[in-house]
């Protein structure tokens, strides 16, 4: 997929990224059709917290961190699903191979500029990531695409990706590295349906 660059230097370019939305009718309201994640340095990769911290034993850790999570930390929840257990984690700072993206631009914007030192901010730019959610679909394995058509939806819940991949491992095998599946995760506490992150699954190279 290829890359595109914007360079945004002044409020109008911020302004036409807010208003690109579409209306869903399905939920009465406006949307963007594309999905946002704020960096405040534009040299940072976008890395998942299990390769920051695992690097290239990422896999060979991942499912025994999954497992003694939910075995000392989970011991009462009702997780039977890696997916669930994953973004679960994801919520408790458990390094994962998930990434928190928003709908909301300005979300997004306030990640890329908050939190830095700002008497160092002018040393170099911060970076807005964008996906454009139909693009990213399309690149998806056919039952993938299959799955997300019956169901009416453009994101994957952790109930419907368990219906195509049971584990990590079925899930690397189909993706292959040709795309990745965006993920609406369920409602961890009450206070997480404010800001409601999307989270994007990436191919964990070993």
């Amino acid at each position: 997929m290829p890359i595109t660059e914007i360079k945004v230097d002044s409020i109008q370019n911020i302004k036409q990224l807010i208003i690109e939305t579409q209306k869903d009718d399905t939920i009465g309201r406006y949307r963007s059709p594309a999905l946002f994640r704020g960096l405040p340095n534009s040299t940072y990769t976008l890395q998942t917290s299990l390769y920051r911290n695992c690097k290239e034993k990422s896999i060979e850790l991942e499912t025994s961190i999954l497992r003694n999570f939910y075995k000392y930390a989970l011991p009462t929840a009702n997780h039977d699903s890696c997916w669930e257990r994953m973004v679960a984690g994801q919520h408790h700072g458990l390094p994962t191979r998930l990434m928190d993206w928003s709908y909301s631009p300005l979300i997004a914007l306030h990640f890329a500029t908050s939190g830095e030192d700002f008497t160092v901010m002018e040393a170099h730019d911060a970076v807005v990531w964008k996906i454009d959610i139909d693009e990213l679909n399309e690149l998806l394995p056919e039952n993938y695409k299959e799955l997300l058509d019956n169901e009416h939806a453009k994101l994957f819940t952790t109930e419907m990706l368990e219906k195509v991949a049971k584990n990590t491992n079925e899930y690397d095998e189909a993706m292959r590295s040709a795309s990745m599946v965006l993920l609406e995760p369920f409602q961890v506490t009450k206070e997480s349906l404010i800001n409601t992150p999307i989270f994007q699954f990436f191919l964990e190279k070993s």
